[in-house]
Parts: structure tokens; sequence; C-alpha cells
């Protein structure tokens, strides 16, 4: 829960890779390695899914990550550009038991920057130095 909209639920599809099998640690370290923070798949995001919709009471569920995706064409990508929020939609339909999905266009950066919305989490203020910009 690093940072996420204000007033909304985060349930992760990823999280950070637990050293927690000789797999895991070499698979950490090679990331290290390149300078990057390595992530796996939430085992628990099901679960949580489940928990938001039974407490949602009938509202749509809006997933939204970092920059979001598009399910239409757009150059370089003529089926869409594929995005964690769309992952994790397609995950809590056929795991969760979620019935009606909506998807925030331009992900959180475009909630909190061109929108101004509000941020909640960990580190809102370094989140939003990303603003703006594209991901590495």
């Amino acid at each position: 829960d690093k940072v996420h909209a204000s007033s909304a639920v985060s349930v992760p599809l990823f999280r950070n890779i637990e050293m927690s099998s000789p797999q895991s640690i070499m698979k950490k370290t090679f990331y290290a390695l390149n300078g990057i923070t390595g992530v796996e798949e939430n085992p628990n995001f099901s679960k949580s899914m489940s928990q938001v919709v039974q407490s949602s009471n009938g509202k749509t569920c809006v997933f939204m990550c970092d920059i979001g995706g598009t399910a239409t064409a757009v150059p370089g990508f003529l089926q869409g550009k594929p995005s964690r929020s769309f992952q994790a939609i397609y995950k809590a339909v056929k795991e969760s038991g979620l019935k009606e999905a909506g998807h925030a266009d331009g992900g959180l950066r475009s909630w909190a920057g061109e929108a101004g919305l509000g941020l909640s989490g960990n580190d809102t203020e370094a989140w939003k130095e990303k603003l703006g910009t594209l991901p590495p």
C-alpha cells in the first residue's frame, strides 16, 4: 500500500518479492543487481478482493494502476495497451466473484495529476514527483 487514491481500498495484485525460498532469494538478488525492486503476484489478492466485493454493496469496483492501460488500439499496441489494472480486473472477475468493474483511464497519474484528486499512503509526496513523467 505505497500510494493509492484517497478513499479507496488498496488491493495490490503484486507485492515485493518475499524471501521465503531459495528461488525467491535468487530472483530478488537478480533484480537488485539490475537496480530493480522485484515483484511477485500477491497470493492474497483473490481472497482480499472477494472481501471487497462482498462489502461493496453492489457498487462498481474501479481499478487503477500507475498509468493505466487501454483496450483500444494505440501506436505500438494494436490490441490495446496492457496494464496491471487490467490484469487485476481479469483475475478479480475470474476468481473473486466480481460481476462489474470500472477502469480509471490514465491510472493514478491522471487521478492525481490531471484531475488533482487526493492520494493516500506511505509516501505520497515522493510519488507526486512522478506526475507528468513516464515510468522507467
